[in-house]
């Protein structure tokens, strides 16, 4: 399947952190900013462009970061690293539901260190682009600590797809630039907040700590 036919489907596809949280705001600066696309500043996640995060390390980033790159490269294109990816996932792992594969996260970022260092790299982000499409095939022929590598690969393929093409409130898609890079124009209603993390985990109680 050729790029840009995959970014056409990626972009008409929902994204899990697709959610709107607050109807019937009337302060009038929120108004304001609801016009005009924009969400209130208290309710984007804040930016960072570097490590140590809200739940990785500063290694963890690093890792984590050449990862992404390597799943949605810059090619003729913004790649996921230009989307700053990494500060979307990290921000969601905090939060539930998204926080649950935290520990599927960390441990792709240990085994794909530790190859690293057989080859007398200090981490795979220090690997030739090379040699890093070979170690993630070779994990995902494999296992990432207790976890096949297949179900880490598709973790990884999706967390760092939402971060390009979900929308910026949520830490990834900076400044829109995944959707501009396929042409695509956000339309209204857009999300004004992430998460009701606390709606979801009383919900969550509700039905006898089942999923939503």
């Amino acid at each position: 399947m050729r790029r840009r036919r995959f970014l056409a489907l990626v972009a008409v596809t929902p994204t899990l952190t697709w959610v709107a949280c607050r109807k019937g705001d009337k302060s009038k600066k929120n108004e304001i900013l609801a016009k005009a696309g924009l969400a209130p500043r208290k309710c984007r996640v804040e930016t960072k462009t570097s490590g140590p995060g809200r739940v990785l390390s500063q290694a963890e980033w690093v890792t984590l970061e050449a990862i992404c790159e390597r799943i949605y490269p810059a090619h003729k294109g913004p790649g996921a690293t230009d989307a700053n990816v990494v500060n979307y996932i990290d921000a969601q792992l905090q939060h539930p539901p998204v926080e649950s594969f935290l520990p599927v996260v960390q441990s792709a970022i240990r085994t794909l260190d530790r190859f690293a260092k057989l080859k007398g790299r200090t981490g795979f982000g220090q690997l030739s682009v090379q040699d890093q499409d070979v170690m993630l095939k070779k994990m995902q022929g494999a296992r990432a600590g207790r976890y096949r590598g297949t179900q880490v690969m598709r973790i990884l393929v999706a967390l760092t797809l939402e971060g390009v093409f979900g929308d910026p409130i949520y830490g990834g898609n900076k400044d829109g630039i995944g959707w501009k890079s396929i042409g695509f124009t956000p339309q209204t209603p857009a999300p004004r907040c992430p998460y009701r993390y606390r709606h979801y985990a009383r919900a969550r109680r509700r039905r006898g700590g089942r999923g939503a």
